[in-house]
Order: structure tokens, then sequence, then C-alpha cells
């Protein structure tokens, strides 16, 4: 099976939950008895919160398999990230989350797919490939 990269566009599952989880946020903040200035400062960190999540230059666009099973990430920025899959990721039918150790950051680094981002035999061949 040939390793070509995976382009993820946009997903409108992921769009759709993080509007819904942003707006029952800021309803939540506009029906709490608080100071009127203090609601519209929370209102205005969620929104911008939100367009921060949205425009991440962090946010992972592309990822490739390697021979040795190291994978290749590259962000909005085009950098590039390598790192060694976890063992604790998920793939499901309607979403894969890939957890990934990479040697420059602390932290792992995950990547959420959701059926929409990708085309549909490539999510199929994304879910093989990470069932082997």
């Amino acid at each position: 099976m040939p390793n070509y990269p995976f382009f993820l566009k946009p997903s409108r599952y992921s769009l759709l939950l993080l509007f819904v989880a942003y707006l029952g946020a800021i309803i939540i903040t506009l029906v709490l008895s608080m100071p009127i200035w203090l609601k519209w400062a929370l209102v205005a960190s969620c929104l911008f919160s939100l367009i921060f999540t949205l425009y991440n230059p962090l946010t992972i666009v592309s990822l490739q398999k390697n021979e040795d099973d190291s994978w290749q990430l590259y962000d909005r920025k085009n950098r590039l990230w390598t790192g060694k899959l976890q063992g604790n990721s998920i793939c499901t039918t309607i979403l894969i989350i890939l957890n990934f150790k990479v040697a420059e950051k602390r932290r792992s680094l995950s990547v959420v797919i959701w059926r929409d981002a990708l085309k549909k035999d490539e999510f199929r061949e994304l879910r093989v490939k990470l069932l082997k």
C-alpha cells in the first residue's frame, strides 16, 4: 500500500460541534447574574477563543506514514513535525483521534480527523493503515 500523504480539509462536523459548544457557553454567560461589563468581557473572550481555534496556525493539515512507522505531520504554516503514533489513539467509523509523540514537544500532539475531513476512500484507507 503506497504511503502518499493525507490532506485534511475542514470538517463540517467539527465546525458544528465547536459552534454548539461556544454558543452554549455564550448563552450561559448571558443568563448568569453578574455585572453587564463582566458578561460582555466573557462573551468577547469566548469569541476570541473561537476565532483562535478556527484559525490556529498549529492545526495539522497533512499527514503521511513513513516506512519506519514514523509519521510526518504538516501544520498550516507548512512546518514539518515527525512523530511516533502512540497506542492510545482511537479509530472509529465516524472519527479518528491520533496521538503522536513528537520529539520537539513535551506533550503529545493530537489530531482529530472527522469522517468528512477526507474523501470516503481515503478515510477508509487511513483506518486500515491504523488497524494493522
